[in-house]
């Protein structure tokens, strides 16, 4: 594999394999594989971070267990956060059988598992040289966006995710539901409180509220024969419910060293690229009590040149908003596989998206990938016919 990727040139039409044993090979060029043909050549690059909801326990192990990089990056996030709270977040991620499965769902836990988690697999890419054009981020996907453009560290966002988890665990509790609703109908249910929390798409919204407000609400829901998905987080995030809060959370902003993004930053919250507005302690306040506009944000990013969305994370909701959201020219790739999907083995699945990525042309660094350097063997050229077409 190292002799085809460091040692051939790399042409527009290209068809990749992951196997494992040479009768694995065998097997698989037997069958159909498929050819890509990358229409444009490197293009831009945008890593799309996902917010809390999708993490779940082991997610992401084999990546732990076998690239280097990525246990590094997401050890060292682990040893911030025990520094700031003595609580082993590994143990909630990684822990065996006998560890409380909901752990990872409590909300002084999703955030800074969803942050380290998605942070350490995009500094891994990084490292691959996967690099990112531009950044966005779905609600507290927003702080897992920032490290890249350097708008504030790692090191000075993670204290920020259990903060932010703790305050809002103090808040009355409450829920969100994903609906399936034309604008119209939307219209007829933000009655009695309940707050629109995001927009990801022309008929998909994200709905929020008490506990009392979702039980009303899904029985209107369930009136008008409307689907819809209770989502895995216990709190009203994007709605006035955050409001008790909102002191508190200014001081802890206002400990916080922004700097102006360096690549470009895609707010979600406001649905348009940013610059010093995300330097501004209050734009992170109004980013807990508004509407995510994450429809707006992706067809903002899609009007450039052909765009490669990359979604470092297991949430396969947000890479289906994108999906409807985006043109023809543009892409998507999930790096990880989503907790519906942990019956197929997770390095096997990140190799696939690798494979992927450079079937449409993205640079890969090879070098990087391997723990040691690979020596080269030799293998047949390209087959060409070499004959000629006149006219053509």
């Amino acid at each position: 594999a190292f002799t085809l990727q460091k040692g051939r040139e790399h042409h527009p039409f290209r068809a990749f394999m992951v196997a494992s044993s040479i009768s694995d090979v065998t097997n698989k060029l037997s069958t159909s594989i498929r050819t890509y043909r990358a229409i444009h050549r490197s293009p831009l690059m945008a890593f799309v971070f996902s917010g809390q909801g999708s993490q779940y326990q082991r997610m992401g192990l084999a990546l732990y267990e076998k690239l280097e990089s990525f246990s590094q990056h997401i050890d060292r996030c682990f040893e911030i956060y025990e520094s700031i709270t003595g609580i082993q977040l590994k143990d909630i991620l990684y822990g065996d059988e006998s560890t409380e499965q909901d752990q990872v769902n409590e909300v002084i836990y999703s955030g800074p598992i969803k942050f380290s988690f998605e942070y350490s697999l995009a500094k891994s890419l990084i490292d691959l040289g996967v690099t990112p054009d531009l950044v966005t981020g779905h609600s507290f996907g927003e702080y897992t966006a920032t490290p890249p453009p350097r708008v504030f560290s790692a090191a000075a966002a993670l204290p920020l995710a259990p903060s932010r988890g703790i305050l809002m665990n103090m808040t009355e509790a409450g829920g969100m539901l994903s609906v399936d609703v034309s604008r119209e109908q939307l219209d007829e249910l933000l009655v009695d409180g309940v707050a629109l929390a995001a927009i990801n798409g022309e008929e998909n919204y994200i709905l929020s509220g008490s506990k009392a407000q979702l039980q009303q609400l899904i029985q209107r829901l369930q009136n008008i024969e409307a689907n819809y998905v209770e989502l895995n987080f216990p709190k009203a995030a994007h709605s006035q419910l955050m409001q008790p809060v909102v002191k508190k959370f200014a001081s802890v902003l206002n400990s916080v060293t922004f700097h102006q993004p360096k690549i470009q930053f895609y707010s979600s919250y406001l649905g348009r690229e940013v610059q010093n507005e995300v330097t501004q302690p209050d734009y992170w306040i109004q980013h807990l009590l508004c509407t995510v506009n994450f429809e707006a944000a992706i067809r903002s990013i899609s009007s450039q040149k052909p765009v490669c969305f990359l979604q470092p994370g297991s949430d396969k909701g947000i890479t289906h908003y994108t999906k409807k959201l985006i043109a023809d020219k543009d892409f998507t790739v999930n790096a990880v596989n989503g907790k519906n999907e942990t019956d197929q083995d997770g390095w096997n699945w990140f190799l696939n998206q690798l494979g992927l990525l450079w079937s449409q042309q993205v640079h890969i660094n090879w070098d990087r990938f391997y723990d040691e350097p690979p020596v080269k063997i030799s293998l047949p050229t390209y087959p060409f016919q070499r004959r000629k077409f006149p006219g053509l």
